[in-house]
């Protein structure tokens, strides 16, 4: 019962420090796109005021008072060097059991360069494609996606064929459906689960899912038809031509 409770003070602690991190002008929203064989997880930063001041002051790297093309590409590539190692834990299936690949990284700056005072927000967007090294087997699975308390968006779409059974650390989530895929949505927000009999918090989001077995489709049936249609005409095709040869 101890344990519950400094976590859970611990936890209001935190919730107040983010609150007052994501009023300073830092907004976070995470696209993630899982299909049969890979994942494309896009993450949008915006920052804002206080923060994109102290962004553009650390992208000067010669202290010129004006950030240009060649200093962002500078910090652009030192950052991807620490951000890859990041990237590659933010995302998994079944905790690693179904394998996981990084394929590429994109980071891509919009209205960064020019007078350190300007006060107009800088976005940055992060492009990370992972590959499965297997495709996910049929049945039940867990995804799991890191989570943060910047980010107010957090889009999932799932592959067709896959059902949500249930979901945690996703706030205000809304669910739909487009194209045959399920998609859900909301703030990046805390789960809880138990270890060893004591509750633990994180930041993270988690999807419990069931992908459909191949012949648990709908075209399944009618394409089954089809084939034996096609079996039985090749089989009478076979027996006419047997009799007219003899």
């Amino acid at each position: 019962m101890k344990s519950i409770i400094i976590l859970f003070l611990l936890l209001i602690f935190s919730i107040s420090n983010c609150t007052a991190i994501v009023s300073a002008g830092a907004v976070y929203s995470n696209d993630i796109i899982v299909s049969d064989d890979n994942i494309l997880f896009t993450i949008e930063e915006t920052y804002t005021d206080v923060d994109v001041q102290e962004f553009r002051q650390m992208l000067d790297l010669d202290r010129s008072g004006d950030v240009n093309i060649s200093e962002v590409e500078a910090f652009k590539e030192s950052h991807l060097i620490s951000k890859k190692i990041e990237l590659r834990s933010y995302i998994s299936i079944d905790e690693g059991d179904v394998p996981l690949e990084m394929m590429s990284v994109v980071m891509e700056f919009e209205n960064a360069q020019g007078d350190i005072n300007i006060t107009s927000p800088i976005n940055v967007t992060t492009f990370v494609e992972y590959k499965f090294l297997s495709p996910i087997p049929s049945g039940e699975h867990e995804l799991w996606i890191l989570g943060h308390p910047l980010i107010q968006n957090m889009k999932i779409t799932l592959p067709e064929g896959v059902i949500v059974a249930s979901s945690d650390g996703l706030d205000n989530m809304t669910t739909s459906t487009y194209d045959g895929k399920i998609v859900l949505e909301g703030e990046s927000g805390i789960r809880t689960f138990m270890v060893e009999n004591r509750t633990i918090f994180e930041y993270a989001t988690t999807v419990d899912m069931y992908k459909k077995p191949f012949y648990a489709e709908s075209y399944f049936l009618p394409l089954l038809v089809f084939i034996e249609m096609l079996l039985a005409v090749f089989a009478i095709y076979m027996i006419k031509g047997k009799k007219q040869s003899s």
